[in-house]
């Protein structure tokens, strides 16, 4: 059978719009000013990360307290400035888990979990140290 155009249209139309869905929107925090040990809480859920995007300070130390709420494991790989591994650290389902990251040098500091097609199901996030 031949795929007529309008099909080959509303096929490409529906990917497009599963694909944008995967991603999900930007979910943005602000680490707190001052000195010392600042905290964020943090959600690792089905595919996503909450929040997704962190503005912070080069020289910070954050306290990210990670909760997993899904039903499966998870993971927080995150990544320097200059694309090396900074740290990774395993999220059991249904636990929280505090992992102390410092920002040494300004620049983006991607995280993602690295279970196979989460990140590009949209669970990453950018670390913004300024």
């Amino acid at each position: 059978m031949k795929m007529k155009p309008w099909m080959l249209s509303g096929v490409v139309v529906a990917l497009v719009a599963v694909l944008a869905g995967c991603a999900g929107p930007k979910v943005s925090v602000s680490a707190p000013a001052g000195t010392g040990e600042k905290r964020i809480a943090m959600e690792a859920s089905s595919f996503s990360f909450e929040p997704n995007e962190i503005l912070a300070h080069s020289g910070d130390r954050l306290l990210l307290e990670v909760e997993n709420t899904s039903g499966m494991d998870h993971n927080l790989t995150v990544l320097d400035p200059a694309g090396e591994l900074l740290l990774s650290r395993h999220l059991p389902a249904g636990q929280k888990v505090p992992i102390e990251l410092n920002l040494d040098q300004p620049g983006d500091y991607h995280f993602h979990c690295d279970k196979p097609l989460h990140p590009s199901l949209g669970m990453k996030g950018t670390i913004r140290a300024q």
